[in-house]
């Protein structure tokens, strides 16, 4: 790996309490990540803790509130007054951002340490050897009185975790959820205070897990494609990072995989457990051995591996029909059978399980049909932020084999090295038109489309737009009663740029929805 700043020593809760009065360095003040780890370390009775930022002082507040929307206004100027006397002795700003840690004894990175080089090598350049080097997953990790289950994936996990959490809660099983979305709370700075024996649901991504040294008790991966390939020196970097989450499990774990992507299952076979032929195969069709699998419609369970006790539920039992899941899209299925194992490992009983299914809605920005005006239908899928997302999407809105109609696909952003050349052609395939905001990705995205084009059918065409709301109003132009506009970014900065400042894409589509008003002759 590339990166990773890892401690050689692994942090248990002794080790962090022995580091109660010794200088403490939170770097990310205002992200998510960064408050709960100040929030813990509070609550624990720590005494010098600095937090450092590269944004000014000034610009703080307006961070803290968009890294927060899940605090109410009132709740977060509350924690934001409660924080406010360790924010104003932190080192913020291009001259100060990273001074004074020749001393600290322990140092807590964010997720987004590394993301520039430049700051990653300033980092690296910062922290002296002898410091302790944690992340608020590692510290879930070592803190947590009771098992942990953690879901990583390129493309899913958000989703997959969502519906596990479903699960679980139909199931009636005690947990805990921390997922990777300022829509989610952690859970970290109340961690003491939850019972013994809760699960904790942990959704981790390829940056939280580079300071991780330890295993979940069951560990799911939904997809693995490239992404991401700049932080980690290309995908074998990128894949052997995800594959930490499995190669620090034990043999009476239990591993989860989307049997039908072969990346994804060279990581879970890395786990111990699945040498002690505890890995589960998710996907659609037949596979032999423990899975959970789609077979003609009917999901089945067949010898799943549980944490209680080591054992595992013999034979086959159907978990659900087609019908009972309201997600759409063959990707889902997968999700879904992945979300099932998951609960099924962690102990929910299998009868519970189709209920759950048949009430779980979706994910916010995943694939999520948000508005139909006049006919046409409108889909938010914000969240794809990878070609190999977009293209599920496009597959489920506009499948090869289902009835024709036009599709107006909503795109562009930044690039990550990736290969549009996939999602080109099934935009050629299906005739979709792109309207494209600006975006390296977007220049990519048009020289894949334009070699694309000779095999397309009729309907393709590519188009440049000023931002968000120009696609929208055009898309609005071109769209007929039963036609679908899906905004799927298939790239990074999308949601930065074009809704910044919480901008809510309902409300633009809404504005434009409007009809005319005439105005009567005199």
């Amino acid at each position: 790996m590339s990166h990773g700043l890892i401690t050689d020593a692994r942090l248990t809760r002794g080790l962090l309490l022995e580091q109660r009065t010794r200088p403490v360095h939170i770097i990310g003040a205002a992200s998510a990540e960064g408050v709960a780890v100040l929030r813990l370390l509070l609550n624990l009775g720590f005494e010098d803790i600095i937090i450092h930022d590269v944004r000014e002082r000034a610009e703080l507040r307006k961070a803290f509130r968009t890294t927060h929307g899940a605090w109410s206004r009132i709740e977060q100027d509350e924690l934001w007054e409660r924080l406010a006397p360790i924010y104003d002795r932190g080192r913020f700003g291009a001259d100060d951002y990273l001074s004074g840690m020749d001393d600290a004894a322990l140092v807590v990175l964010g997720q987004g340490w590394y993301l520039e080089a430049d700051n990653r090598a300033r980092v690296a350049d910062a922290i002296p050897t002898t410091a302790l080097i944690t992340s608020m997953t590692e510290l879930y990790f070592a803190l947590h009185r009771g098992p942990i289950a953690s879901i990583t994936g390129t493309n899913g996990k958000s989703t997959t975790i969502a519906l596990a959490e479903h699960l679980l809660r139909t199931a009636d099983l005690p947990f805990r959820t921390a997922g990777n979305e300022r829509s989610n709370r952690q859970f970290l700075p109340e961690i003491d205070s939850v019972p013994a024996g809760t699960w904790a649901l942990l959704e981790v991504s390829n940056r939280q897990l580079l300071q991780l040294s330890r295993g979940a008790q069951v560990a799911a991966i939904t997809s693995l494609t490239p992404d991401h390939l700049e932080e980690h020196d290309g995908f074998a970097g990128y894949r052997d990072t995800k594959a930490k989450l499995f190669e620090h499990q034990n043999s009476h774990d239990v591993a989860i995989v989307n049997a039908d992507d072969p990346s994804a299952v060279e990581v879970a076979r890395r786990s111990p457990a699945a040498r002690a032929n505890r890995l589960v195969l998710c996907g659609v069709g037949s596979y032999g051995g423990p899975s959970v699998s789609w077979r003609d419609g009917v999901l089945v369970a067949e010898d799943v591996p549980m944490m209680s006790g080591d054992g595992r539920r013999d034979g086959q039992t159907v978990i659900a029909t087609r019908g009972d899941l309201r997600l759409l899209g063959d990707h889902n299925l997968r999700n879904a059978a992945v979300a099932v194992a998951l609960a099924i490992a962690c102990g929910a009983d299998p009868s519970a399980l189709a209920q759950g299914l048949r009430t779980f809605e979706g994910k916010a920005l995943r694939l999520q049909r948000i508005e139909d005006v006049d006919g046409v239908e409108v889909w938010s899928d914000l969240k794809a932020t990878t070609p190999e997302a977009t293209m599920v999407a496009l597959e489920a809105l506009a499948p090869a084999k289902g009835p024709a109609r036009r599709v107006l696909l909503i795109a562009g952003g930044d690039d990550k090295g990736l290969d549009y050349t996939p999602l080109a052609r099934s935009i050629a395939a299906r005739g979709v038109r792109v309207l494209a905001v600006p975006g390296s990705a977007t220049d990519a995205l048009e020289r894949a489309c334009a070699a694309a084009a000779v095999d397309a059918v009729e309907g393709m065409a590519f188009e440049r737009v000023a931002g968000l709301g120009e696609a929208l109003d055009r898309a609005f132009e071109l769209a007929a009663s039963g036609d679908v506009v899906i905004v799927s970014p298939a790239a990074a900065g999308f949601w930065t740029r074009e809704l910044r400042g919480g901008t809510s894409l309902r409300r633009l589509i809404r504005q434009r929805a409007r009809v005319p008003q005439e105005v009567p002759e005199r």
